[in-house]
């Protein structure tokens, strides 16, 4: 019998709305942007010497089923983008596994989609300028 092994990521929104898991969501995906450029020198070997690094770019797209009966334990989207909130989020990645959080991220997009059997979801894009790992 083989051994089948499930990644789990936990998510969880601390912000001025209240400290809130993800429950509602379907999907996310963490990006971790480093830009590095190419240092061009005028030298014999007509080569590139070293890397320039750019500021690190976090970002976090997810997927929410917008719900219709509206209670304390979601999080408003739309009323977080709509005021310029900062709010940071932890991800755990895995059972007792490594925990990350993104700190002073925003909103930065917010979607609506609909799909064939008439749910209705929500495609919010996060931003954040810090991420830590937390031992």
């Amino acid at each position: 019998m083989a051994l089948d092994i499930t990644e789990i990521a936990l998510l969880e929104y601390t912000g001025p709305q209240g400290n809130i898991p993800f429950e509602n969501a379907m999907s996310a995906e963490l990006t971790r942007d480093y830009p590095r450029n190419a240092v061009k020198t005028m030298n014999r070997s007509r080569r590139a010497i070293a890397f320039q690094s750019g500021v690190p770019d976090f970002s976090i797209s997810t997927t929410v089923k917008e719900e219709r009966v509206l209670s304390g334990a979601t999080v408003d989207w739309l009323q977080a983008a709509n005021t310029n909130e900062v709010f940071s989020i932890v991800v755990e990645h895995g059972i007792n596994g490594r925990r990350e959080i993104f700190q002073s991220c925003v909103i930065t997009a917010v979607s609506h989609s609909y799909d064939a059997e008439g749910d209705a979801s929500l495609d919010v894009t996060i931003s954040s300028t810090n991420a830590a790992i937390i031992p």
